[in-house]
């Protein structure tokens, strides 16, 4: 099995700034608004493996509050059931999701609101 650091990449981010990886965690801060996910590089933040569209969804970040919204026809569960839309507050990182090989979280880190991948 890969190392969850080998599937996950960002764009555009200087890795010093907005990127934590620890032995079985990666963490990538969300920018305000718009944080697009998927398998194309032109993407935020890009994922690889299996079950991932090109473009996966967006992450939108605005005052404090994290709404996810999959792309058509991409699949992201949560518990089993299919999330279609999703609000989520930075402090409830107990929401597990899962996207392909990925399960992350909305997370935060030494203040910074993101997504942590385990």
């Amino acid at each position: 099995m890969q190392s969850i650091a080998a599937l996950v990449e960002f764009a555009e981010w200087d890795p010093d700034d907005f990127f934590t990886q620890e032995k079985e965690r990666v963490f990538i801060e969300l920018r305000d608004g718009a944080n697009y996910f998927g398998r194309d590089p032109w993407n935020h933040i890009v994922l690889k493996g299996d079950g991932i569209g090109q473009y996966a969804g967006i992450f939108f970040l605005k005052e404090g509050k994290v709404f996810l919204r999959p792309a058509v026809g991409q699949k992201i569960m949560n518990d089993n059931k299919l999330v279609e839309g999703l609000f989520i507050y930075s402090g409830e990182s107990g929401i597990l999701l899962e996207c392909g090989l990925h399960k992350f979280r909305v997370a935060t880190d030494r203040g910074r609101i993101g997504i942590e991948f385990t």
